[in-house]
Order: C-alpha cells, then structure tokens, then sequence
C-alpha cells in the first residue's frame, strides 16, 4: 500500500528525537553513550546490546534505566522503535553490523574502523547506497584543519617521495611504565 495522511503523521521529522540503539557498552561506547544521552532534546538511548550483562546494566544506569537491555544485537536491528545505532564492538564486527543494520532500515554512526578490508568497505558503501541511509564513521581525528594541511604537503612532495610508512601506538595504561610503575 501506498502513504496515507496518518502514514506521515507517524514519520519523525528532523527536529524529533532520534530514539538511539548503542550496540557494544565498553570504553568507547560509554563515551558514546554519554554523548547521545546529553542531547535529551535531539535523542534518546532506548535500547543497548552487548554480550556482557553486567554493561548492560551499566548503560542502563547510566541513561536512567529507560532503556531496554538486547543481548543479541540482531533482535535490537528487529525493533521499530530504533531510529539509529551506535557501533562500538571489536573491529572484527564493524562491517557485517553495519550492513546488517543498514538493511533492517537503521542509519548507523560506527566507530573507527570503518572495516578491516578493502571488499568490505565497497560492500558497505552499496549496502547504504542501496538502502538509502546515513551511516558515518567517527574519523574526527582526520577531518581537523590540520590533517588536510599535513595532506597537502605530503601529497606536494615536501618531504619527497613517500615509500613506507610505518605507524605505532603507545597508550599510557594502567599498571604505567617503569620500575615502580609511574
């Protein structure tokens, strides 16, 4: 069947709350969540999925418990009252929940990185294409001024040819590093 003037009235607009499905409640997805429950006029975490109860429970808590616990985050992709979901699980997930969350009619917003190969990616710019929703991935730390500054002049030859790269991470946690930790 076709739209009707009830189908339209029953349509959020942009200036409703978007109703939030945080899938994965570790580190990143309690920042994320955190984000999503302060904008109380523009969304609303109404559900979380994670393997773990015990994080459930603490996303529970911390949205002030109206907010319903799916330990499969493919019931969560079944429920209509999910506008959108946050993707914050191991890297390993990223493209398949994306996809499947496209599918179902979600818009996602997905943690960094979008994908661990090539081919997914290409899939995941189809599956939204095709399915016609907004996905987004948290990359905030390459869109500053900056970046595209450091890109230009790379790309500009400043510092030559450029023929391997080589990238390392060191994060400073807990017990710390030396003798005693510091």
């Amino acid at each position: 069947g076709g739209f009707t003037a009830k189908s339209y009235s029953q349509i959020a607009g942009a200036n409703e709350r978007v109703r939030v499905g945080i899938i994965g409640f570790g580190l990143i997805g309690r920042i994320h969540t955190r984000s999503f429950h302060g904008l109380k006029d523009q969304s609303k975490v109404v559900a979380v999925s994670d393997c773990y109860q015990p994080r459930m429970d603490a996303c529970v808590e911390l949205v002030g418990g109206d907010c319903t616990k799916i330990p499969d985050f493919r019931k969560m992709l079944e429920r209509k009252d999910v506008d959108a979901v946050v993707i914050n699980t191991g890297d390993h997930w990223h493209a398949l929940q994306m996809l499947l969350a496209c599918d179902a009619g979600e818009d996602v917003y997905l943690e960094k990185p979008l994908h661990l190969f090539v081919r997914e990616g290409e899939w995941m710019q189809k599956v939204a294409k095709r399915t016609n929703r907004v996905a987004q991935v948290g990359t905030q730390q390459r869109s500053a001024a900056h970046y595209h500054k450091a890109k230009e002049l790379l790309r500009g030859g400043a510092i030559g040819d450029i023929v391997s790269v080589q990238c390392n991470f060191f994060r400073n946690v807990m017990p710390g590093i030396g003798n005693p930790p510091d």
